[in-house]
């Protein structure tokens, strides 16, 4: 039994189960690939076009296009950020079967996250190399994570709201892979006061995370959500 699933449930009210639990969160998942989408796309909204007379030479739109450099990278670490939110959200809802207004409540709060990652990754593009801005963006950034490991571990606590088959070892297993993400970044933040940049260069670490879980040796079930 989790402790951080356990917390979850202390206070939830004592409903009756007609009213808290729904059988399907197709829902769910529908609204929330609908945040995500719409997140994603407003990433780009904050790089703007370069205004350069069409007198002026090429050297002078170059000069441009690479001032633009900061903000290409921050677009490409959030879209980096939110795909891998997605995908782990994804893998998540294919054990859960069921969801309570709790689960409801908590993925909320996570795209509540989620929705504001365009105005970090803008802030991250314009004010580059700054401490308190690359904290600011790895702590949303991990905020983020542990409320999708929240997710994951309020539903796992609650037995009837993920498949029944699923045992504790690939919790436990699940719990690793999403767990990893926010500590990229909480790791990052520690990092940012020995190199700025070091810190940024660390959250490229989203790439290799989970395949380097995948090989610890552990072979989890792989049940799709019918």
């Amino acid at each position: 039994m989790n402790l951080f699933g356990r917390l979850l449930t202390l206070v939830e009210p004592n409903y009756p189960d007609w009213f808290i639990r729904e059988q399907d969160p197709e829902r769910l998942i529908f609204f929330s690939d609908a945040v995500f989408a719409i997140a994603i796309t407003l990433l780009v909204i904050d790089i703007g076009v370069p205004e350069v007379p069409a007198t002026q030479p090429n050297a002078m739109l170059a000069e441009e296009l690479l001032a633009l450099l900061p903000q290409f990278v921050s677009f490409g670490l959030s879209f980096l950020a939110i795909g891998t939110f997605w995908l782990t959200h994804h893998r998540l809802f294919t054990y859960i079967e069921s969801c309570s207004r709790r689960l409801l409540s908590l993925n909320l709060l996570f795209l509540l996250f989620v929705s504001l990652v365009p105005f970090s990754s803008a802030l991250l593009g314009r004010y580059s190399g700054r401490r308190l801005v690359v904290i600011w963006y790895a702590c949303h950034m991990a905020i983020a994570g542990m409320m999708l490991l929240g997710i994951w571990y309020y539903t796992t606590e609650i037995k009837d709201l993920v498949q029944p088959a699923i045992d504790t070892r690939a919790v436990q297993y699940i719990g690793r892979r999403v767990g990893a993400v926010p500590m990229v970044f909480i790791v990052s933040i520690g990092i940012s006061f020995l190199s700025i940049r070091l810190a940024e260069a660390s959250w490229l670490l989203l790439i290799p995370i989970h395949p380097l879980i995948s090989l610890s040796g552990f072979d989890h079930p792989r049940r799709e959500r019918q």
